[in-house]
């Protein structure tokens, strides 16, 4: 759904330059800690959480949830999670959903990129484990791609939310041990 990316868009570049500059500014420990146990209880909420009937988000709310994806996701690398629940809230159909979601990580992951390399913060090694890694992303792709047709929506939330708790606790982990 371009217009859902579209929408997403201008807040998602803010929050990437935002979270650039607080990446070289602000002492990060606290905001990963909050970002985890965020990230955890949204993941809970929706594993816990009856099953109820798809209730579409306010479209306003792509500014907070972009801007906010685009500072965590500059100066962690994993804003994703804000964009998933943003785009869920808004997409019923797990096709558009999926492509959606795919398309506005994409863009994300370029824009960091580019704004990384113009500054002089993209590091020679989280360069080459991001190659090393690109097979591994091609092969989730591949795999997600096979699996799509055989998951029902409600299957897609239900693994989405489980994924979100242990990432919540590892950044949560990672804040604590510093």
């Amino acid at each position: 759904d371009l217009g859902e990316a579209a929408t997403l868009l201008p807040f998602l570049l803010a929050g990437v330059a935002v979270g650039a500059l607080l990446l070289v500014r602000a002492p990060p420990d606290w905001l990963v800690a909050g970002l985890g146990v965020f990230v955890m209880g949204c993941g809970l909420r929706g594993l816990l959480a009856r099953e109820a009937a798809f209730r579409r988000s306010p479209r306003w709310w792509a500014a907070p949830f972009g801007l906010v994806g685009g500072v965590v996701s500059a100066m962690f690398g994993t804003g994703g999670s804000f964009y998933v629940i943003r785009l869920a809230g808004r997409l019923e159909d797990k096709s558009a959903l999926r492509a959606t979601l795919s398309t506005v990580l994409g863009t994300s992951n370029a824009i960091r990129l580019a704004v990384f390399v113009a500054t002089g913060l993209l590091l020679p090694a989280v360069a080459f484990t991001a190659a090393v890694l690109l097979p591994v992303v091609l092969l989730g792709l591949w795999l997600g791609m096979r699996l799509h047709d055989r998951v029902s929506r409600a299957a897609l939330m239900r693994t989405v939310c489980a994924l979100l708790v242990p990432a919540g606790l590892s950044l949560l982990a990672r804040a604590l041990t510093g």
